[in-house]
């Protein structure tokens, strides 16, 4: 997985480090699929932490206090809503090039 920090995180050295900890749970939610993402961390409005997944054509974004990501495995339940978000819409996309598909054939 391709990850990414704002420079305004980096500057924020303990939320940086907080942020960081919780890779190794958001690759192991995102398991094989983690080779076609990018995780890209910023900060909200608010300056609390913000995840955006990108791949397969969508993006799933949310933001997060840092006691959500303390410890990492806090985020475990939101990291695997993200990607099984990004699943769906994929699925959905493929379903309707399938029909598309099938549709064709039997006309």
């Amino acid at each position: 997985m391709k990850v990414r920090f704002d420079p305004e995180l980096e500057k924020r050295k303990p939320l940086l480090e907080i942020v960081q900890a919780t890779l190794p749970v958001l690759e192991r939610q995102v398991g094989s699929g983690a080779d076609q993402l990018t995780a890209s961390w910023g900060l909200d409005d608010l300056g609390k932490p913000v995840l955006t997944i990108a791949g397969w054509e969508d993006e799933s974004s949310a933001s997060f206090s840092p006691s959500d990501l303390v410890p990492p495995e806090k985020a475990a339940y939101s990291f695997n809503q993200m990607w099984g978000g990004i699943l769906k819409r994929a699925l959905r996309r493929q379903m309707k090039v399938l029909e598309a598909i099938a549709a064709a054939e039997d006309a």
